[in-house]
């Protein structure tokens, strides 16, 4: 088999609605906060104040001298710099959200037209780029991210599904739809549910959204 055939591919089946869990485990607060602030970016960088200072993070801040740029004292004790890069078309990272159990660093980054997420390894440094914040398997030996919208953007309807290894998250699929994904709840290690939606406009009803259930599958391929 050629190097780029895929190792792992995903099975639907169309199933009943059921309750998704929120990403985090303090989505209240976080909720409490996105209502105050319309501007995105606005909303990250207050999101950042807050993840700071409720997680107690003492081994990440920005540089006084950049402020656009990240210091990140890794688990070695080694001390690596990041950010955007000078003529980039991503704008700023913000903190999101820190796993102590697997040492994995949550940003949103911020383009200068649309968004997507970083998470930075604090055992490795190593970062991976993917459509929406991780959501890790029971087990964390996956992690899916998706992103749905139903107007035009530039970002990517779709779902990624990563693995967990020694040196951060590897991608083994990357999947784009027509649908938009909007939520997911992880059933086992390999199964999860997922909801997707398309939008219409229907006159004098305007914008409707139609909702679709699928119990998913993680696979590996038999070579």
């Amino acid at each position: 088999m050629p190097p780029t055939y895929p190792t792992h591919y995903f099975t639907f089946i169309e199933t009943d609605s059921t309750s998704y869990p929120v990403i985090y485990p303090d989505q209240r607060f976080r909720d409490i906060i996105a209502k105050q602030y319309q501007n995105t970016h606005k909303l990250a960088k207050q999101i950042e104040v807050y993840g700071l200072k409720n997680q107690q993070i003492d081994f990440l801040h920005r540089l006084k001298d950049n402020k656009k740029k990240w210091s990140l004292e890794l688990t070695n004790g080694e001390e690596i710099t990041f950010g955007p890069n000078p003529g980039s078309y991503i704008a700023d990272y913000n903190f999101e959200y820190y796993y102590p159990s697997i040492e994995m660093i949550v940003f949103r980054a911020q383009w200068e037209e649309g968004n997507n997420y970083l998470v930075v390894s604090r055992k490795s440094g190593n970062k991976t780029s993917m459509y929406g914040p991780p959501v890790f398997s029971p087990s964390q030996k996956y992690a899916i991210s998706y992103n749905g919208s139903e107007f035009a953007s530039h970002n990517k309807n779709g779902i990624q599904l990563f693995k967990l290894t020694n040196k951060g998250l590897k991608k083994i699929i990357e999947y784009e739809t027509d649908l938009a994904p909007s939520r997911i709840k992880w059933e086992k290690d390999d199964t999860f549910s997922l909801e997707m939606y398309d939008s219409r406009i229907v006159k004098k009803k305007g914008m409707i959204r139609t909702y679709q259930h699928y119990a998913t599958k993680i696979k590996e391929t038999n070579y």
